[in-house]
């Protein structure tokens, strides 16, 4: 089993990079930057250009496939941007698409996650989709501990809300 990562060289991707190699999975990461992924990776796993924008990157992506965790990249805004990659998808012979979303994304039409996944279940692809809290990857890749004086440091926008306080 194969299985491609978009977006690898982020916060969601690495970590989940990471948990499918902890469980001994073949796994492809993609992203626009191939040798930032071999940076990032090394030769751990197999790195391969994959821009969404770009048709021709698709076949060489999701050669030998067998699953993808599918996430829009921050940068494309519209929904539409994905459509060509997700029409690619559905013509391979795929097992699973995790697509990332947001919670709530079902009852509101306004983010593109909601559009995407309408396009995807259109395309019948095997697909789950993975939710988050919208901030919740930013606000605990922005706190951490300080190992000298255990005291947890996390920017002043976070340190407002005593929600998001931790000592």
């Amino acid at each position: 089993m194969r299985v491609l990562v978009t977006g690898a060289s982020g916060n969601v991707g690495r970590f989940v990079v990471k948990e499918l190699q902890k469980l001994g999975e073949d796994v492809v990461v993609a992203g626009t930057n191939k040798q930032k992924l071999i940076g990032k990776f090394g030769s751990d796993v197999e790195a391969v250009t994959l821009d969404f924008t770009s048709p021709d990157t698709f076949k060489e992506a999701t050669k030998n496939i067998d699953r993808v965790f599918l996430m829009r990249p921050p940068h494309l805004g519209k929904a539409k941007d994905m459509y060509p990659f997700i029409d690619h998808l559905s013509e391979q012979s795929l097992q699973l698409v995790v697509f990332l979303s947001l919670m709530g994304v079902s009852r509101n039409p306004f983010p593109p996650h909601h559009r995407i996944e309408k396009y995807i279940e259109k395309q019948h692809l095997p697909y789950t989709r993975e939710t988050r809290l919208f901030h919740a990857e930013h606000f605990w890749c922005s706190c951490r501990r300080d190992k000298r004086t255990e005291q947890s440091i996390c920017p002043r926008r976070y340190q407002r809300d005593k929600l998001y306080r931790r000592t």
